[in-house]
């Protein structure tokens, strides 16, 4: 990934009596070779679903994980098995509900 660094200091014309020290903008810019898949896996009281990928991904891709419309607002979500072809999500409890998948892959 290309890295932008910009002095945040000279976008204004200050000419100050002591030289302040540089304070830099860190960005780093999205590559045109990534993979971006969105996804959703429905669970019906269940404590784990299954997400099958529809892109093809040479190495393990990462996974954001999100839960919407549960029955209890104490849950966590974590990830049990994640390969190049499916992930598994797994719920703390038995829950009801639809869990948003992002995936994001690097092409090399």
């Amino acid at each position: 990934m290309a890295v932008v660094t910009k002095n945040l200091n000279q976008y204004r014309k200050v000419y100050p009596g002591i030289r302040r020290t540089p304070r830099y903008d860190t960005r780093i810019t999205l590559d045109q070779d990534l993979t971006i898949e969105i996804g959703s896996v429905t669970l019906a009281d269940e404590e784990s679903g299954t997400y099958i990928f529809s892109e093809t991904y040479t190495d393990v891709p990462s996974v954001t994980a999100s839960l919407v419309g549960g029955v209890s607002a104490n849950v966590n979500l974590y990830i049990s098995s994640l390969t190049t072809g499916a992930v598994t999500i797994s719920c703390s409890a038995v829950n009801s509900g639809t869990i948003k998948l992002i995936i994001i892959s690097q092409s090399s």
